[in-house]
């Protein structure tokens, strides 16, 4: 399994860590992540416990748009940067994660 790790910076940089994240407000992937769609945006997560963008996005829209409800909902598993974070990342891809998110909500 690949020891190296993507950072996607708000400022849309990326930078390669050798650990996974240890704070809030960090989106990443496991591996080195180019500009060729490997990995999909799809398996980007965020914050420590790596949870997926897609899915923080869609608990934000529930939520009616407020990151504090979203991260409440969320159990702690992540914090306000986090899904701060999260949106961010979405507004670069979201013609891929919007099509996830609709999915979903065709089959819920």
């Amino acid at each position: 399994m690949d020891d190296t790790f993507t950072y996607f910076l708000s400022d849309g940089t990326r930078e390669l860590h050798a650990e996974p994240p240890s704070s809030s407000g960090i989106v990443w992937i496991r591996g080195a992540y180019g500009t060729s769609g490997f990995p999909s945006p799809l398996n980007v997560r965020v914050g420590v416990p790596g949870v997926k963008v897609w899915m923080v996005i869609r608990w934000l829209e529930d939520a009616g748009g407020d990151a504090a409800r979203a991260a409440a909902s969320l159990g702690g598993a992540v914090d306000i940067e986090d899904v701060v974070a999260a949106n961010s990342f979405y507004e670069e891809n979201r013609d891929v994660i919007r099509e996830r998110i609709d999915a979903e909500l065709e089959h819920a």
